[in-house]
């Protein structure tokens, strides 16, 4: 897919993003019950908070009265630094850029939408790409300023999620991906829900993904491994696919379910021809702004 296919996919999910922004949910920290606010509130100046002081911390940060009472170095936060997150996450593997299909350029354009919302509601953005490794992008940009290799990784996100992604504690957190990957995906919605005041795992898949074609002899090729098999698809097969897809879904959803995180699942296809919002994300999460 060309360059000006995913900044066409950028825009349009920017402009999809005009006249929501996210829901202001209660969140909990530190024991103490709080909302969350943006950063369009106040000033920078503001003193917020506490926590304690990390090696290459502003000295000048520090509490000395608190460390006087507790032993303890804390430093003080302030109303820039405590300004909710957005992390966005998105599956940069070579399988999402289905040939033939909108699946990419949907879950790009999701991203972008996304990060929309968080600029209308005053949050910070921090996109980040899923493959071998978690990369973030240029921190807090527009998606009008978004460069990366899209859908390049030869590998899918799950390898990523082994490290300790540098997530927002207490921010809003998304995924999107196709989740089209073999194993435990246990370890990615932990990962995803920890010290998260909102986790959403949004799956993207093209139409072929559910409904494949079948009938004749085909040639698939793995888009990640390269790996060809030569395979003769008839209706049985392709109903025992469509039953192991729902048994993957049904495990995803379930586990989402078990960790407090949002599942939604869309069809590109039929989304890029007529956007809307997923009614799960417009009841739990998004709020139409009024002029």
């Amino acid at each position: 897919m060309h360059h000006t296919s995913w900044q066409e996919a950028l825009t349009r999910g920017l402009k999809a993003s005009a006249g929501f922004s996210f829901a202001t949910p209660r969140q909990r920290v530190r024991g103490r019950a709080g909302t969350i606010q943006g950063h369009k509130q106040g000033s920078s100046l503001e003193y917020k908070d506490f926590r304690d002081y990390q090696p290459g911390d502003d000295l000048r940060r520090i509490d000395w009265s608190a460390y006087a009472r507790s032993d303890r170095l804390i430093i003080k936060r302030f109303h820039e630094e405590v300004t909710p997150r957005v992390d966005v996450v998105l599956d940069n593997s070579a399988s999402m850029n289905l040939a033939d299909t909108d699946k990419a350029r949907v879950a790009l354009a999701f991203c972008s939408f996304l990060a929309g919302c968080a600029e209308n509601s005053g949050f910070r953005c921090s996109p980040w790409l899923a493959g071998t490794r978690l990369t973030r992008l240029v921190h807090h940009a527009l998606p009008s300023h978004w460069q990366a290799e899209w859908f390049t990784d030869t590998r899918s996100p799950d390898l990523a999620f082994q490290q300790q992604p540098a997530f927002a504690r207490g921010g809003l957190r998304f995924l999107v991906s196709d989740l089209m990957w073999q194993g435990d995906p246990t370890p990615i919605v932990r990962t995803l829900a920890r010290e998260a005041v909102t986790a959403v795992i949004v799956q993207v898949l093209a139409h072929r993904d559910m409904v494949p074609d079948h009938g004749g002899k085909w040639r698939l090729v793995d888009a990640e491994t390269g790996l060809a098999h030569e395979v003769a698809l008839d209706r049985d097969q392709v109903a025992r696919y469509q039953e192991a897809l729902q048994r993957h879904q049904h495990l995803w959803r379930d586990l989402a379910h078990r960790f407090g995180v949002l599942f939604v699942a869309v069809d590109a296809d039929q989304m890029w021809g007529n956007w809307q919002v997923p009614r799960e994300m417009v009841h739990s999460l998004l709020q139409v702004q009024t002029p």
